[in-house]
Formats: C-alpha cells, structure tokens, sequence
C-alpha cells in the first residue's frame, strides 16, 4: 500500500501559520522563518534550511524553525538529521500536532516505524480523525506486524467520506485479516475488487491470497463445501483456478507499465508453475 503525504511545503506554511505581519525586526526569526517558506515553496531547501537555522540560532527554543529544518533536510536526503531536528521540536512542543506529525512522518520515511508509531499516535490524539495520520498509522502498523491496531486505524478511516468507497481501505483490510483470517480477508480483497474492478492491487492480492491462504484454510474449505455444495477435494482446484485467473487478471491489467515489471514478473512465473509449464 502506497500513501501521498501531504506536501512538505504545505506543511512548512501550517508550521507558520500565523507569523506572517509579526512585527519583527527584518532580520528576526519571524522574517527568517517566512523567507524560509518562500524558498521551500519553490523548492530551494538549501536555501530554505540556512534560513530556518539563522531564526533558530537566535533562538534555540523556537520549535517552528526547528520543524522547518527537518523538513528541509529530509528533502535533502539528511535522514538523520531530519529526524533528530523533528524530535527536538516534538519535545518543545508536545502537545502541537504538527509537529508530532513531522516527527512521526519523518521517523516513517526513514524506516523506524516503531518510534513512528509512538508519534503518530500522538498526533492522532491531537487531531483525532487526521486522514494522513491514520495513513501513517496503517502503513507503520503493517510494517511492524500489528495487524489488529492497523484494522483499526483503517475503519477509522473509512468512516471518512472520501475513503469510504476506497479500494486502499479495503486492500488494506485484507491485508491485515490475511494471516488471521483467510476467509474474511476475502471479502474485503472482493469488495476493493467491486469498488475499482481495474485495480491491479486488489487483482493481485486475491491472486495471492488463493494461491496461499485460502488453499491451506480448513475453515475456508469448510465454507466452500457447503457453499458450493461439491465435494471438499475439489477445493484445492478451485483455489488453483481461482489463483490462475486473478494471476492472469494482474498481467494483463498492468502490461506496459513500468512501475510494475517485477511484480508482472513474478506474477508470470508463478502462473507457470500453476499450469505445470
């Protein structure tokens, strides 16, 4: 599951909100700060992040220039520098939810999704419901295997009105009920499929989910016996047919499409070996 943050620059403008007509000298951390912004509007965090760091030499308790810096230099590729810019304002500022949020995207796209978490769950107490927090959440959730607590964030965000039809909900809920619960996380594959029919994510997830899961689930088998009224020996069949097609689905859905080709490539050698070639 992929997720749009919102745009750095537009968080840099929030982290300012407010200072702009402060009567500061010319030179003050409040003019610092807004040609800090201009220059990360434009793109410039080079020059953005010399500007932010003159406003918070004048004053090292000044949390905005501190969550400017880290953001400028993330977009630097100074991981860790941006991270330890973002935990010092988030302990200035602990109760302000951007910069709980900046700590917490920041510990995500530098791959410490367990000190995310703490973050974020903050940031969600702040500003409970925040559609990018609970994003957060979900993919920080997932990769530290806290399946049930990413369900739970998911839901949350279904209840919003733009992800209340979404197939990265509904991917997503598969995904964490995958392991735990086979059949279930059929149906959420089945509804991101009826939601958006030409989603190669949800394709490739029943796909997979088929050819693995499904297949070795007593309780799935159960089911389908008595769905199907056939006798449960043929269940391995079915899940191999059913495997097959959505394989085939995926292929076909994502040809010519770059951003794909491993994923294509796999989905091509497992279908083979699905048809004994």
């Amino acid at each position: 599951m992929k997720l749009n943050h919102i745009l750095t620059a537009v968080i840099a403008a929030a982290v300012l909100a407010g200072l702009c007509g402060c009567s500061e000298p010319e030179a003050g951390p409040g003019t610092l700060l807004n040609q800090a912004v201009d220059k990360a509007s434009e793109g410039s965090w080079s020059a953005a992040y010399q500007l932010a760091e003159r406003a918070w030499k004048q004053n090292k308790a000044n949390a905005d220039a501190l969550m400017l810096m880290a953001l400028a230099q993330n977009n630097l590729d100074s991981g860790d520098a941006a991270v330890s810019y973002a935990i010092q304002a988030a302990r200035l500022k602990p109760d302000l939810f951007t910069a709980q949020y900046i700590q917490g995207m920041l510990l995500s796209t530098n791959n410490k999704p367990d000190l995310a978490l703490k973050a974020l769950k903050d940031a969600l107490r702040l500003r409970p419901g925040d559609v990018n927090t609970l994003i957060l959440l979900v993919e920080n959730s997932i990769a530290t295997r806290h399946y049930q607590d990413a369900a739970r964030y998911l839901k949350l965000l279904a209840k919003n009105p733009a992800y209340q039809k979404s197939s990265y909900v509904w991917n997503g809920l598969g995904t964490c009920y995958t392991v735990t619960s086979p059949d279930m996380a059929l149906r959420y594959f089945r509804m991101a499929e009826t939601l958006m029919p030409n989603d190669p994510t949800a394709a490739l997830n029943l796909a997979v989910l088929y050819d693995t899961r499904l297949a070795r689930s007593a309780a799935a088998r159960a089911e389908w016996a008595k769905r199907t009224r056939r006798k449960p020996e043929d269940y391995g069949k079915d899940c191999s047919d059913m495997a097959q097609r959505y394989y085939n689905r995926f292929i076909r859905m994502t040809a010519g499409k770059a951003e794909y080709d491993t994923l294509r490539r796999q989905a091509e050698l497992r279908l083979d070996s699905l048809k004994g070639r």
